[in-house]
């Protein structure tokens, strides 16, 4: 039997959601890979989505590293997105704990995301490539094997959705349309630190959590309750 997932959308000039959702079922352009400096996806959700994604990722992002070198915490960089039904993936290198400022050098890395989306954006319409990304969806980055609590998480998405909801990031390119997909233990997490006045009203004006459509299947649905399910949603 299908159930309701929560869901909470803010809005202003750009619509930003949280959920609990599947990351490879969120109706976006483009979703973010919690990648580390070499972008050699292992395991965790780096690895789902270079299994999803096929061996075109892989040699793409290591044709990137041979040209470039390795990647800095704070970084983001934007590949196509193999044999998934995405426009691109935008690879975002953030901080382990331990190695200081955790919470500034992740809003770093969310901010190298958006603007990485936006530069992507820019050279589509200028007829210099074809990846614009005008909806991005995040998992909750650094949570997983880099160790970062929830919190310092939560509070980082908090902080830089929060202001580019707000401003609407570059008017001619921005992201439009925002997701953070967590697991449903973390959901009141996440939740607490946004601020509510920007929810996004219904058409009776009422403010409650807007709950959103569901697109797992009932299995999926059912494997929320694994502990393992943390996979598909963090690294």
């Amino acid at each position: 039997m299908e159930q309701d997932l929560p869901q909470i959308t803010l809005a202003d000039k750009v619509e930003f959601t949280l959920a609990v959702r599947d990351l490879f079922s969120t109706p976006v352009d483009a979703i973010v890979n919690p990648a580390n400096s070499g972008l050699s996806h292992g395991s965790g959700l780096a690895g789902e989505i270079s299994l999803v994604a096929g061996q075109a990722l892989d040699d793409e992002c290591d044709a990137l590293i041979a040209s470039q070198g390795m990647l800095q915490a704070g970084s983001a960089v934007v590949t196509t997105a193999g044999l998934m039904n995405f426009t691109a993936v935008v690879h975002a290198v953030g901080p382990r704990m331990g190695t200081g400022n955790e919470q500034s050098v992740l809003e770093k890395t969310l901010w190298a995301c958006l603007q990485a989306a936006e530069q992507s954006t820019q050279k589509a319409l200028s007829g210099d490539g074809d990846r614009p990304i005008r909806s991005l969806a995040f998992p909750a980055i650094g949570t997983g094997s880099f160790g970062l609590p929830e919190q310092v998480c939560a509070q980082a998405f908090a902080n830089v959705m929060q202001e580019y909801i707000r401003t609407g990031g570059d008017a001619d390119y921005g992201v439009r349309d925002i997701w953070l997909c967590v697991g449903k233990d973390a959901f009141g997490t996440f939740a607490t630190p946004l601020d509510m006045s920007l929810l996004k009203m219904s058409e009776d004006d009422s403010a409650d959590i807007a709950v959103g459509e569901v697109s797992l299947d009932v299995d999926d649905i059912a494997a929320l309750d694994d502990d393992s399910v943390e996979e598909w949603f963090i690294k």
